[in-house]
């Protein structure tokens, strides 16, 4: 029965032209309008259901402050056993010249055209710090690291490199996790990586990023497309690891619009590195679906075992500093199979947000 109800819910979805949609990895709009402040103040209080495991209860307040001279992203976090400050990002944004440009401190690094799976992201090994409940904004809140980014503007080309040193760090420390506010500099931290990136926007429609990672004395090539055509982007993303031998991370996909403003995309990954390999992702966003009301949608298929994982979210908007989200997320599968095997066979998620 729920996997009748996840696909014909997917159906519905890529079909309602009624909807207004934008993707879900695009910062987020509303209908309404932002208001200059000296810092952005995020106040949530998060309530995770889960059918199995201990429900989780947390309280976030966010500092947020991003301009052309430097970007500042704090998080206060706390639940019923701890409390701690997370320095998510500062970094302070210059120039050498109109063409040159920098930054230094800490960073939330994120690379690929991809929604679902980055082959090329390659700062998420740090994703476990993750400051969301949410399995699509996880990319957007884990903790950044530090480093050095560099960019040369040349007509058509776009030369960048980011340097992040390894950070070495006793425990209990300021630096690593110490209680209340570590810094966990030894995780975000944890090797030495460089990356040069040669982006080119010369032929029409189309972008184009090649990249070269090293990685604690490995080097990895990366590769990203896309292309506008019509009322689709098409996408591709790529990277051959260097470990113990070369793995290829792939990701194709598409994004269409309709003449509605309905915005789906769908995606297949083929992962060396995961024992299925191959694996399927869509998501969908509708925004203003009633007034104020937002969907959201986001689906994982492993078509090997069949196994899936579907969440479906509701973001209503009370006031201009007013919202409420709920999200529930299920797990259909045999018990040895990729998403049957999760702990619960569903989650409900609860939040309240409020910004000053």
């Amino acid at each position: 029965m729920r996997s009748f109800f996840l696909i014909a819910l997917t159906c519905v979805l890529l079909g309602a032209d009624e909807f207004d949609m934008f993707d879900i990895v695009d910062e987020e709009q509303s209908s309404f309008e932002d208001e200059n402040s000296f810092i952005d103040v995020e106040f949530k209080l998060n309530y995770q259901y889960n059918e199995t495991l201990k429900s989780n209860k947390v309280a976030f307040v966010n500092l947020k402050k991003d301009t052309k001279e430097f970007m500042v992203d704090i998080r206060l976090v706390a639940d019923v056993d701890e409390q701690h400050i997370l320095l998510k990002e500062l970094y302070y944004k210059g120039n050498f010249t109109q063409e040159q440009y920098y930054k230094l401190g800490r960073m939330n690094i994120k690379e690929g055209y991809a929604k679902g799976f980055n082959p090329t992201d390659y700062f998420k090994n740090n994703l476990s710090l993750t400051l969301s409940n949410d399995p699509k904004e996880q990319k957007d809140n884990r903790l950044g690291s530090l480093a050095l980014s560099y960019s040369l503007f040349l007509d058509e080309f776009v030369f960048r490199t980011l340097y992040s040193p390894k950070i070495e760090s006793e425990k209990n420390t300021f630096l690593s996790d110490k209680s209340y506010y570590g810094l966990y500099l030894d995780k975000t931290n944890a090797e030495n990586r460089a990356s040069v990136y040669v982006d080119y926007s010369g032929v029409k429609n189309l972008s184009s990023s090649f990249l070269l990672h090293y990685n604690d004395e490995k080097l990895n090539i990366g590769l990203n497309l896309s292309y506008i055509y019509s009322d689709f982007i098409f996408y591709f993303e790529s990277s051959l690891k260097n470990t113990e031998e070369l793995i290829n991370q792939t990701t194709f996909g598409f994004t269409h619009t309709s003449e509605y403003n309905l915005v789906s995309s769908i995606e297949y990954i083929y992962n060396e590195e995961k024992e299925s390999k191959s694996s399927v992702f869509l998501t969908t966003r509708a925004s203003d679906a009633l007034v104020n009301l937002d969907i959201n949608y986001i689906m994982w298929l492993n078509p090997q075992d069949g196994s899936s994982m579907a969440q479906l979210g509701f973001e209503y908007g009370l006031s201009d500093s007013f919202q409420t989200n709920i999200a529930t997320s299920v797990y259909i599968g045999e018990d040895s199979s990729e998403y049957g095997k999760m702990p619960n066979d569903y989650e409900v998620l609860l939040e309240l947000k409020y910004f000053f």
